[in-house]
């Protein structure tokens, strides 16, 4: 069987009414002037050499394509060569022109940078297609992830179209490649530190790797310069629009420090956000706040040592850095550990109000009920964690009278709560109640008090007989 056969049994049915719809491959506009900002964007790169020389092809056109893009280049396959192989360069290059999501043609190294790639969240799935007019088209099935932290490296041999055999395409994400900086030399090479590491230092500090990839495309779409200052960090939930700096981050490198907007989604992870407490952390629940998930399994074999998607992972970094954060303003050399603070986490307490006691007065020695209202809605809009109260002498946090969620769960930002104690107060004067709530960042708020009586318990006459 050749090998167009499979693909051509399969897609078949789903051409022919293709064929039928011509407006479905209307030539898309240039996606670097149409990218939505709410729309994440990925990257491939790479270089594309051939096969039996080495040396690099220039001029060849590196395609990304979605279904119907895949479905048009396999129409020409059937259409215009039965066995598939090699297939007419001039029905490729026009399919590829017209139909491609993204493309671009390889420079005299024969690398090639394709940016602005829509990707979900989650990444899609694409087919990556290299033409060249005097070699074999090379076609694979890939997926994109968004950011350029999670770029796609694509390494392509071309056979020449005179020989026998198949094109070869190698794929492997920009993470999965641990780049070290010799302190000496200035060089970057392939070799990794990483015995070097200690995870016991700098505890609670999180591993930084450089970024680089200056012309590549964050996430949010921002087109990544030379000395450029942002940060990248595995998760979607702590992305900045476009320019923006709706979240942003502290980070600190042996007495230096510089504040830069987080841009890109990466490394490794892209659902780790490993800043929120558990109950509201997207994955890896079981970790401890602050513990981000690479770490774990490169350190403790964590998820059998694998990232969210099923690859080894190779670095414990939990934070990308732009080249001019890295270099020029911490004046790292290396990978390293840096102390990150993340400026948008809720910061601020709860507050309480409405409060109400019952009964007033109360007997001493009887039971007393409070009823009150934590919200948090205005001072980070975080889940309530926590509710306690003291009787008239405020105590260290944590340390009081525990109250409940009316619901059942404190998981709200805002919650009405009830407490019950025995009032084992001195009878005759004013006493006050004081309570505080806790948000699931361990932020205690300011204390509100309500004031009750006590009243001495009734005394029983002697009954004679």
């Amino acid at each position: 069987m050749n090998r167009a056969d499979p693909l051509r049994l399969s897609l078949l049915a789903s051409l022919l009414l293709l064929l039928a719809a011509p407006s479905a491959f209307a030539a898309l506009p240039n996606p670097v002037d149409t990218v939505d900002p709410a729309t994440f964007v990925g990257n491939v790169y790479g270089v594309v050499s051939d096969q039996s020389t080495g040396a690099p092809v220039a001029g060849a056109r590196v395609a990304v394509l979605d279904e119907i893009g895949k479905a048009s280049l396999l129409l020409c396959i059937s259409t215009h060569d039965p066995d598939g192989w090699p297939v007419q360069p001039d029905c490729i290059q026009r399919q590829i022109t017209a139909h491609a999501t993204r493309a671009e043609r390889t420079q005299s190294d024969g690398a090639f940078l394709i940016n602005f790639v829509p990707t979900p969240g989650d990444g899609r799935d694409y087919t990556l297609a290299i033409a060249h007019p005097s070699h074999r088209l090379a076609v694979l099935e890939v997926h994109v992830l968004p950011g350029a932290a999670m770029a796609l490296q694509v390494t392509a041999h071309l056979v020449p179209a005179g020989d026998a055999g198949a094109s070869e395409i190698f794929v492997r994400y920009r993470h999965e490649i641990f780049e070290s900086r010799d302190t000496d030399t200035g060089e970057w090479t392939g070799r990794s530190s990483a015995s070097a590491i200690r995870p016991a230092i700098f505890r609670g500090s999180i591993f930084s790797t450089r970024e680089g990839l200056v012309g590549g495309t964050t996430a949010n779409g921002h087109v990544i310069v030379p000395n450029d200052r942002f940060a990248a960090l595995p998760s979607r939930r702590a992305l900045s629009s476009k320019f923006g700096h709706e979240r942003e981050v502290r980070v600190s490198y042996r007495g230096r420090t510089a504040v830069v907007p987080v841009w890109d989604v990466g490394p490794w992870n892209t659902h780790d956000d490993y800043w929120n407490p558990p109950n509201i952390r997207e994955t890896f629940k079981d970790l401890p706040m602050g513990k981000p998930e690479a770490e774990t399994a490169f350190y403790d074999h964590y998820n059998n040592g694998l990232d969210e998607r099923g690859r080894v992972v190779k670095t414990p970094a939990g934070i990308d850095l732009a080249d001019g954060t890295f270099w020029l303003d911490l004046g790292m050399t290396n990978n390293d550990r840096v102390d990150v603070e993340y400026l948008w986490v809720d910061s601020d307490g709860p507050v309480a109000n409405g409060i109400t006691v019952a009964p007033d007065p109360v007997i001493s020695g009887g039971s007393v009920r409070l009823e009150a209202t934590a919200s948090d809605a205005a001072t980070g809009n975080a889940p309530i964690a926590a509710v306690e109260f003291f009787f008239d002498a405020i105590g260290d946090s944590g340390t009081g009278i525990a109250a409940s969620a009316n619901d059942g769960a404190f998981d709200s930002p805002i919650e009405t709560v009830r407490g019950a104690a025995i009032a084992a107060l001195s009878p005759g004067r004013i006493h006050t109640i004081f309570i505080h709530a806790r948000d699931v960042y361990g932020n205690w708020g300011p204390f509100a008090s309500v004031t009750f009586g006590v009243i001495p318990p009734a005394r029983q006459r002697a009954v004679s007989h």
